[in-house]
């Protein structure tokens, strides 16, 4: 398996229990949170996710020795069910449970330089696991942002929604170039950076620096293979595909243009095609289960 260079500094704490980020660990220091039960129990915090019993994510402060506060995501990984063991071995895969899982991810993505969230702490014990992340600020999901810029497709593609388009293309590509698939890889888990209002006083921005800031998140189905099938890209371009509901043919063009890295041609047309296949077969399915 690939080595996984990151480029961070981890300490490990609690009889090797936890895994911390050496950039923050001054903050859970300050705040005594310094043993896995200690985070498994921790009380301080607002639930932001809470679709499964097994595996609840929450929002939560803390601040350093010198006052400086940051915000924080812990994702809370208690035993699941047994059907959630049992149901991927019916399609001859291994179960993918706890947060060891997307903390690999994030290192993963690090080291290739895809744009995700900062990992900051991993924990294990037993049965039990915990992933800490900090907060991605003043950030919109691309389906939120799709739904409020492109509600009249009357108007050509702006040279926002190109760029980025461009930019998820370029996201997807380096992904899967580097054996990673996201396996949830709608838009509604793309972050985009909210640039402030501009100021008369402030310079005229380059082309360069308007490139959207995108993030992708919630990597706890991502996996890596040291050859990636076609059919793990097709499932994530597909979910793409299905997420970006109000994009046109032409934006789907300039997309597919962009993460081949090179104009369409006949040979392409059997990749797209299984794409829109995978595409529908999702909105079936959500349709059925309405999701």
């Amino acid at each position: 398996m690939k080595k996984i260079d990151a480029h961070f500094t981890f300490e490990k704490w609690d009889d090797n229990k936890l895994i911390v980020n050496k950039t923050f660990a001054e903050y859970f220091q300050a705040a005594e949170l310094t043993t896995f039960d200690a985070l498994m129990n921790y009380s301080k915090t607002e639930v932001a996710k809470n679709l499964l019993q097994e595996r609840v994510t929450s929002r939560f402060c803390l601040q350093d020795n010198a006052g400086n506060k940051k915000s924080f995501f812990i994702k809370r990984h208690s035993p699941s069910p047994l059907k959630e063991y049992i149901k991927p071995l019916f399609r001859f895969r291994l179960p993918i449970l706890g947060a060891k899982t997307e903390w690999d991810a994030l290192l993963r993505f690090h080291a290739e330089g895809i744009p995700t969230m900062m990992p900051v702490l991993f924990g294990q014990s037993k049965r039990y696991s915990l992933l800490v992340t900090e907060a991605l600020e003043d950030c919109l999901k691309l389906s939120d942002w799709m739904n409020n810029s492109l509600s009249d497709r009357s108007q050509n593609c702006s040279p926002q929604t190109e760029q980025l388009i461009k930019q998820t293309a370029t996201i997807a590509r380096t992904m899967h170039q580097a054996g990673m698939h996201h396996q949830d890889f709608y838009l509604g888990h793309l972050l985009m950076k909210q640039e402030p209002q501009p100021q008369e006083a402030q310079p005229q921005k380059t082309a360069q620096s308007t490139l959207p800031d995108i993030h992708v998140i919630d990597l706890g189905r991502a996996c890596y293979r040291p050859r990636l099938a076609t059919r793990w890209i097709v499932k994530d371009l597909a979910q793409l595909d299905y997420s970006a509901s109000q994009f046109t043919k032409e934006e789907r063009i300039l997309f597919m243009e962009s993460y081949l890295n090179r104009p369409l041609n006949s040979r392409d047309n059997a990749l797209i095609h299984r794409i829109q296949r995978k595409s529908a077969a999702i909105a079936r399915h959500s349709k059925k289960n309405r999701l």
